[in-house]
């Protein structure tokens, strides 16, 4: 048995009931995890009562949130794993969407779902991409004079062929799947914890999804919305 809980905390702006194409977009992850064949139930974790009148309405179950885990200074890891054990004791596997992005597909939550079927040392499975121009090695910071030096200080030899650099991955904002038992305890896939210590990439096609935060994000989401649904 497979949850999907989908994050969604109010915040100053209440920004996952934010209309996107007239759809609030908390919406788009619950009804892409509603559209996995492996997905058994599908709640909400949220201090919204917007949210949870959404979430409602799309027959998810709403987690309340406490207050505690709903302030800006608050760890959303901490949050997920208040919301996974709040799930029911037949539940295996969880996956953790994101409820301010409407880039999230079925599809993909099937495949990570099926990972985790296929590979039984696996604690989880997350969502990466590959870093290639945004290498690492390639990265930046700013001093106080407002010059660049490099983020990473490494004595080997550099290249402006990025294929030159061993491959390296982060997360594309997708979604965590994991099995229910390791949310519990601290892993080693840092800084995402409740990841457990075995954790298998899903390697997703550049660009990263975009949550949203703002008036230009809701036009990106939108865009890709219009361009891989036609929905209008």
């Amino acid at each position: 048995m497979n949850a999907a809980v989908v994050t969604a905390r109010k915040g100053s702006k209440d920004k996952n009931v934010w209309p996107v194409l007239g759809t609030p977009i908390v919406a788009y992850p619950i009804n892409a995890a509603w559209g996995c064949s492996k997905i058994n139930e599908v709640h909400v974790s949220t201090d919204s009562e917007s949210v949870a009148k959404v979430a409602r309405g799309l027959m998810a179950g709403v987690i309340e949130r406490p207050a505690e885990l709903a302030t800006d200074e608050a760890n959303h890891g901490d949050a997920i794993v208040h919301a996974v054990g709040m799930l029911p004791n037949w539940i295996k596997n969880v996956v953790v969407l994101l409820g301010n992005s409407v880039m999230v597909e079925p599809e993909h939550i099937l495949e990570a779902l099926k990972l985790l079927e296929k590979r039984p040392e696996l604690d989880s499975v997350m969502s990466v991409m590959a870093l290639e121009d945004i290498h690492p090695t390639r990265s930046h910071t700013i001093d106080i004079f407002g010059h660049l030096g490099m983020y990473l200080d490494t004595d080997g030899p550099v290249s402006t062929n990025r294929q030159d650099y061993v491959p390296t991955y982060a997360f594309d904002g997708r979604l965590w799947a994991f099995r229910k038992e390791v949310a519990s305890r601290v892993g080693s896939i840092k800084p995402w914890f409740w990841m457990g210590n075995k954790c298998a990439p899903l390697i997703l096609p550049f660009p990263p999804v975009r949550d949203v935060h703002d008036r230009r994000e809701i036009e990106i989401s939108e865009m890709w919305l219009r361009r891989n649904y036609g929905i209008e």
